[in-house]
């Protein structure tokens, strides 16, 4: 599998750490990508897939390890609080 170019957000290119079991699925699977590419308080909804996922954890640290130019929530964060969990040295 390809990965996007860094800074480009998409979920249709999966970060490596889906691939794992088959049968744990992303919260956001099958959910309109638009919800998660979205700006201010619309991010909230996109925020409610994130939550209860279990892949959260991974997610997180792969969205933290592409840099301030991804686009998007990812792990429940959206670009301006993981540029600021970076400044703090987050992982």
């Amino acid at each position: 599998m390809t990965r996007a170019p860094r800074g480009v957000g998409t979920r249709s290119l999966a970060p490596d750490f889906l691939a794992g079991d088959p049968e744990v699925r992303p919260k956001c699977a099958g959910a309109d990508p638009d919800l998660f590419f979205t700006d201010g308080t619309a991010a909230f909804a996109a925020k409610t897939y994130c939550r209860p996922c279990p892949l959260r954890p991974g997610c997180r640290a792969w969205a933290l390890e592409q840099g301030n130019d991804l686009y998007g929530v990812w792990a429940g964060t959206t670009q301006a609080q993981r540029k600021q969990l970076r400044r703090m040295g987050a992982s």
